[in-house]
């Protein structure tokens, strides 16, 4: 192939890029200005040019022949095996680094298809199946392209209706499994499930991140947790939010093997568990006063409260959690106050998240005072009291969080009853016209929503009117702003 050959050529045969050479400036005459040499290599040809009077040289790469995109042959014989719709948006992807099919409705055999065409792959490093039905044999075929294709790094497999029998497939190949990052959130892998995943992930050498949030995660699923994070030496992080990981005994478990067996934990969410109990709260203790290696610590959006004095202890002796997130939990100013006197030097903690937590002006001035004295520590206040309201949305604050804790605690969708199906209740029944805060308090009382009585009477007051009673139509909008799908069961 000559220098003329080359550039004649239909550029979309050929991948060209420069490569500049900064140790070569003896190239500067005329008779430089020609090919130097050519050097074969498997996937194609690096072309060394010598260049006239510059003194960068540069190296031109160029393929002998077009790319063939071997996956998307496989993937069309398939197509065509099976009678399948031919998704020819993939021949692209197929060499690419992303191969991202999220919602696009795949059927058992679209998977198949796709995965068997995957397996001699050598482009795709992160693979997104989100958002797309995944029963039993759908989960073997990912399990068999996990098991053969060593370059894909990454797999989201959210929203995938993944139950405990899907999950006993994939689990036949995570061992050895590539896998950097596995994302299986929003799934129903339940307790059972959990076990087959977390059984095959222990000796994984590979994985550094897996998000288990939102599976359904109950009451004694600690164990499992706790022997996978005290086995695996490879995770940095691990995501359980939103699950029911709410009682001492599950989360001693956990916590003992990060304290006592585990090195590379370095990130811990536990989000949306409902954990609300002194017994909870002295685990974390624990957690922050033996735990030598763990930097991120995340149980916002959870109940605790009259806790300060608790946390506080640990606090004082944190070895290692450098960011604590406690954002939107019903804190009273004393367990803040409690808190913040427990940050002293030398401490670990650099950044305390306290996000739409009520705030005074007393609490104000101590986080300022600690900030002044300490200047490299970050306090995160989103939510003040009397001060900055203005700012915020109070009224979707209170909604949110109220909704959250009175539909978390029912195990069947069609007993889950909270605030807004009360509200839309008095609508049906013609009654949804202002009224006083006692009688609004005292038409919540029959909902199951543990620790949340001056989380109503604070939401009360953000829609009180000129008369100071609470607008109960313009709370209902509010809410079916934010949970648009709401519906009136006949059973309510």
């Amino acid at each position: 192939m000559s220098f003329e050959d080359i550039f004649e050529t239909n550029s979309n045969d050929y991948e060209f890029y420069e490569i500049e050479d900064e140790h070569d400036n003896e190239w500067n005459n005329e008779n430089d200005c020609k090919p130097l040499s050519f050097s074969s290599y498997a996937d194609g040809t690096y072309l060394k040019l010598r260049d006239c009077g510059i003194k960068q040289a540069a190296f031109l790469k160029v393929y002998n022949q077009k790319k063939v995109n071997e996956s998307f042959e496989v993937y069309q014989k398939i197509v065509k095996l099976y009678d399948l719709v031919n998704w020819t948006n993939l021949k692209t992807q197929f060499i690419t680094s992303t191969l991202d099919v999220q919602k696009c409705g795949l059927s058992e055999n679209d998977i198949k298809a796709v995965m068997k065409a995957l397996n001699g792959n050598n482009h795709v490093i992160s693979l997104n199946l989100s958002e797309n039905v995944l029963n039993k044999p759908a989960c073997g075929y990912v399990a068999e392209l996990i098991s053969k294709n060593k370059i894909i790094k990454h797999l989201k497999l959210q929203r995938c209706q993944i139950d405990s029998e899907g999950a006993s497939k994939l689990s036949e190949t995570l061992e050895i499994a590539s896998l950097e990052t596995l994302n299986m959130s929003y799934n129903n892998l339940g307790n059972k499930g959990l076990h087959f995943i977390l059984d095959a992930l222990q000796a994984n050498k590979y994985l550094l991140e897996l998000d288990l949030s939102h599976n359904n995660l109950m009451k004694g699923c600690g164990l499992d947790i706790s022997t996978f994070i005290g086995i695996n030496d490879k995770l940095r992080l691990i995501n359980l939010s939103n699950n029911y990981i709410d009682n001492k005994i599950d989360l001693s478990n956990i916590v003992r093997s990060i304290n006592y067996l585990n090195e590379t934990l370095k990130t811990f969410i536990l989000q949306w568990n409902g954990i609300s109990s002194k017994e909870c709260a002295n685990v974390f203790r624990l957690l922050f006063m033996k735990s030598e290696y763990l930097k991120v610590l995340d149980i916002s959006w959870n109940n605790l409260k009259n806790i300060g004095s608790i946390f506080g202890k640990g606090m004082k002796k944190s070895i290692s959690v450098e960011h604590l997130d406690i954002s939107n939990n019903p804190l009273a100013p004393e367990d803040i106050m409690e808190m913040l006197n427990a940050i002293i030097e030398p401490s670990s903690l650099k950044i305390l998240s306290l996000t739409h937590v009520l705030v005074d002006e007393k609490i104000e001035k101590a986080i300022s005072n600690l900030q002044n004295s300490n200047p490299e520590l970050q306090i995160k206040v989103g939510l003040y009291t009397n001060i900055r309201r203005r700012t915020t949305d109070l009224q979707s604050l209170y909604l949110r969080r109220i909704h959250y804790l009175g539909v978390m605690k029912p195990k069947k969708k069609s007993k889950k009853v909270d605030i807004g199906h009360t509200l839309l209740r008095l609508k049906q029944d013609g009654k949804l016209i202002p009224m006083k805060m006692s009688n609004f308090l005292l038409l919540l009382e029959g909902l199951k929503i543990n620790g949340t009585e001056d989380l109503l009477s604070l939401l009360a007051r953000q829609f009180r009117n000129s008369e100071k009673k609470v607008d109960v139509e313009l709370m209902l909008d509010k809410y079916m702003e934010l949970y648009p799908n709401t519906e009136l069961r006949i059973n309510n």
